[in-house]
């Protein structure tokens, strides 16, 4: 089994450019490294994209997806992204 999990960018941080390297660090999302960890120690390929860390928009997080083909997107979603995963659960969906 394959599954991609995402950190979504918002609005808001992708309007943080010139703060981008400094906020990366503390920004990266701990429980999808969590899950990850748990999915890897029981055979399933995992595959962890953040976009804001990655600086890639939805467009290219879709191509990403279409690409590795999972069985399983998961997303981590906070009030400030959920616009941004909603378009894309939208587009994962098509």
């Amino acid at each position: 089994m394959k599954v991609v999990l995402i950190d979504s960018a918002s609005n808001i941080t992708k309007s943080l450019t010139k703060a981008r390297k400094l906020l990366s660090y503390a920004y990266s999302s701990i429980g999808l490294a969590y899950i990850a960890a748990v999915l890897q120690k029981n055979g399933i390929e995992v595959d962890i994209i953040n976009q804001f860390i990655q600086n890639i928009d939805n467009t290219k997080v879709l191509e990403i997806i279409k690409k590795k083909s999972p069985e399983l997107v998961g997303f981590s979603c906070l009030t400030h992204n959920m616009g941004t995963v909603k378009e894309m659960v939208r587009e994962i969906k098509r």
